[in-house]
């Protein structure tokens, strides 16, 4: 299975990375990135096991961080991650993204 991220979604990420390094540190940064790895190897590895939701979209929250990875799949060998989502800002911004 390949996991991709949106190109927006790669925005998503590097603007959450800035702003923990602006405010906590190359640490949390460091932090930040491991937890946002282990989403989206969860994601690559058993995406099945994470519940849908009435969209027909999928997440995996980052452990430790207000983040959610957003997802959809495809087809049968590829993730399309739409949004790297603040849970407690704009709830449902990123389902414009989503592919019908």
């Amino acid at each position: 299975m390949i996991v991709e991220l949106h190109d927006l979604a790669w925005d998503e990420l590097d603007h959450a990375r800035r702003y923990y390094f602006r405010h906590a540190g190359q640490t949390v940064v460091d932090r930040f990135t491991r937890a946002f790895k282990v989403a989206a190897e969860a994601i690559e590895t058993r995406p099945e096991s994470l519940a849908p939701d009435r969209l027909g979209t999928r997440f995996s929250r980052l452990k430790k961080f207000p983040y959610k990875l957003v997802f959809q799949a495809i087809d049968e060998s590829l993730i399309l991650v739409l949004a790297v989502a603040h849970l407690k800002r704009r709830p449902l911004y990123w389902r414009r993204r989503i592919r019908k």
